[in-house]
Formats: C-alpha cells, structure tokens, sequence
C-alpha cells in the first residue's frame, strides 16, 4: 500500500494534466506495483521478486509509472 500511495502523491509536470495527481489504473495498481512490492519472505525480509519485466503498449503511461517505480526506490523504500 505504502507505494500505490507514494506513487499518487507524484504530480504531473508538464503536458495536459500538469500538476494533477498521477492517478494509478486498476491494473497498474494491481498487476504491477502490489505485486512487486507487496510480498517480502519471512527469512530474510527481502522482497519476493528481484527483477521486472513490463511490456505494455504505447499511450498507456509507461513513463509516469516507471518514474513513479524509480523515485520510490529511490526515496522511500528503505531498502539498500
């Protein structure tokens, strides 16, 4: 939850919806980012998945999410 949350804090910056909230689609909420960062293992606290591959078509916002993806680990995972 904490990065579905942090993500749709992001604003936009330019383009169309400069400064609105980036607003996660059901899938991209649910497919992607809960699976990647909502299951750690027990043993060790390390996540379950250590690489993603995400392939998805053109004018569906690719970018704001890999950005979203990026600037969370970066800022706020808390995790080396």
């Amino acid at each position: 939850q904490k990065a579905v949350d942090f993500i749709q804090l992001l604003r936009h910056y330019e383009g169309e919806w400069f400064n609105q909230q980036v607003e996660l689609a059901d899938w991209q909420e649910w497919d992607i980012i809960r699976p990647l960062f909502g299951w750690k293992r027990k043993a060790d606290g390390y996540r379950r998945y250590r690489f993603a591959y995400i392939e998805i078509p053109r004018k569906n916002g690719k970018s704001v999410l890999a950005a979203g993806i990026a600037l969370y680990l970066t800022l706020a995972d808390r995790e080396y």
